[in-house]
This record gives structure tokens, sequence and C-alpha cells, in this order.
């Protein structure tokens, strides 16, 4: 059954009694308009799976919720806490392919905090891509990923290589923030971040980073390359209200960074503040920088 009475506790387990339909992809949900189905099965290998009908408060986001021709909302059937980006139409692409996967990330997102069943989103490797050579730019954003709750952000990759690939068009690329009193945890595994078109960003000193962070963050067996204006890493943190030049609130005390590569970056990883302190550093690649491999100002000290 599916309790949808409150968004937060919905519970998504088995398909519902009632008469089943095969569908081949989920844009035939929404032309769909069989009143005696109960469920749907898609057979799309990427976009696909069980779905049931829906009569919760969620709005349609053409991931987890679709829409059909009478109307009615189809909830996907899952039993993991990951979300898959593909489920969303997040997809990878070619250099010439200016697909921004920003709004459906944003969608993904929403689903993952809004469920508190669900904490990861999953970018799968497109391996349709592999052999396209230096075309091959993967998930493409041209917009910064914007993250402010506790979420794990994975790809697919083993020790010390990583496989999907993330491509940031001119512009960080995650930034995980928080406005709050305390500081959240996050994750992020297996990535590959790259700054494209870096000529087009206006300001050209320590402007765009690969991943800034003012909270506790656990990274592991990242690469982040390319970013000739900024860090691969950012780290930003202090504990003290902002006031004057004091503009980076928040704790970023005791993150892990482990089994990753930051080069080819003007600088490899950055720290900056009272709260960015006892960074625990393992088994990382920092070499092959603009500048600085390991650039430290205003912690109390950092483990490497």
């Amino acid at each position: 059954a599916i309790d949808s009475n409150v968004t937060n506790t919905l519970r998504i387990t088995n398909t519902l009694p009632g008469k089943t339909t095969v569908l081949d992809e989920v844009t035939d949900i929404s032309v769909f308009s069989e009143s005696t189905t109960s469920n749907l099965v898609v057979k799309d290998s990427t976009r696909g799976g069980p779905f049931s009908i829906y009569e919760g408060s969620d709005a349609v986001d053409n991931g987890m919720i679709f829409d059909d021709a009478l109307g009615r909302k189809w909830l996907r059937q899952t039993t993991t806490p990951v979300i898959n980006a593909r489920w969303y139409n997040m997809r990878a692409a070619t250099l010439g392919d200016n697909h921004d996967n920003t709004p459906e990330f944003n969608a993904a997102y929403a689903w993952v905090t809004g469920h508190s069943q669900f904490n990861e989103i999953h970018f799968p490797v497109d391996n349709t891509l592999f052999g396209v050579g230096d075309l091959k730019v993967g998930y493409r954003f041209n917009s910064t990923i914007n993250i402010t709750k506790p979420i794990r952000i994975s790809g697919d990759g083993t020790y010390k290589y990583p496989l999907t690939q993330l491509w940031f068009d001119a512009c960080t690329g995650f930034r995980f923030s928080y406005t709050g009193s305390n500081a959240f945890g996050a994750n992020i595994d297996n990535i590959i971040i790259t700054l494209g078109n870096p000529n087009d960003i206006n300001n050209t000193v320590d402007s765009v980073h690969g991943i800034i962070t003012n909270t506790f963050i656990h990274i592991n067996n990242i690469l982040v390359s390319g970013y000739i204006h900024g860090a691969g890493l950012m780290v930003n943190a202090c504990a003290t209200e902002p006031s004057g030049d004091n503009n980076n609130f928040g704790n970023a005390d005791e993150s892990i960074i482990e089994n990753s590569e930051f080069a080819a970056n003007m600088m490899g990883i950055r720290t900056e503040g009272c709260d960015a302190n006892d960074l625990d550093i393992r088994n990382c690649n920092i070499n092959r920088n603009l500048r600085w491999g390991l650039y430290i100002n205003g912690t109390l000290g950092s483990m490497v």
C-alpha cells in the first residue's frame, strides 16, 4: 500500500491490486487513458520501471511522478533509497549537445530532500559515449549545483578511477552550504568534475571552483580539473555570524577528503576561515596545478 497522507513519510512498497498494463516508454504515460488499470510496467531500461496510481499531494515531476491523459498521477515503485539521475531524463552528451541537466537535477534533488527515505542521487556512467574521445563531456550543467541539505551524490567507478563525468559550463560545480545554525553532512563519490569554457568567465581571479563547501563534507574518489581561475576544492567556513568581510558562515571542521585528485586547476585544495579546521586529507593527488597544491589560509590546522 502507499501512505500518501504525509509527503515526508510516504512509503513506496508494492504495486496495488488490479489490472497491470505494459508500456514501452515513460512518455507513453502522458497519453495513457485506460481507466481500469491500477499498475503500469514501463519496459524502457533507462527510465522505466513499475508505477502505481498515486493520490497524494506530490506534484508531477517527470521522474518519480507522471500524469496520464485522464489527469491521474502515477508513482514510481522502488525500494531503494537511491534516485537514478536517468529517471529524471538527465543524460550525458557530447560537446556539441548543449542540453543543460540543471532543471532535471533540481527536480530530483527536491524529491530526495522532501522524502526522508531517500538519501542519494546517482549518475550512472553512459557507456555509449566511450570512445568519443575529446568530444565526450558527460552530464552537462550550465549552472552551479547548490546543495543545502544532507545528501549523497554518486557516480560509477572504482578506487582512484571515477568514470561518471559532470561538465560545468563556465561556472562553479558543486556548492555545499547551509543557512541554519547547524552544519550538515554531505557525501560525493566517484565523480569527475570538469570546467568547460573557462574563457567565458568574466572574473579571471579566484572566481569559480570545482567544489565549494562551508559545511562538513566527505569526498571520495573524485577528480576535479580545469578550474584555472580557482580551486579544485574550496573549504570556506567560519561559525561566526556574518559581518564585515566574514561572509563564509558555516562549519566544515573534520571534513574528509580521500582517494581523490585535484589537478590542472589554479589551486588544488584551498581552505579559508576559522572553522575549516582539522581536515583529514588522505591519499590525494594535488599536484600539476598552476599555483599551489594545498593553500591553507586562516585555519587552525589540518591533517594531511
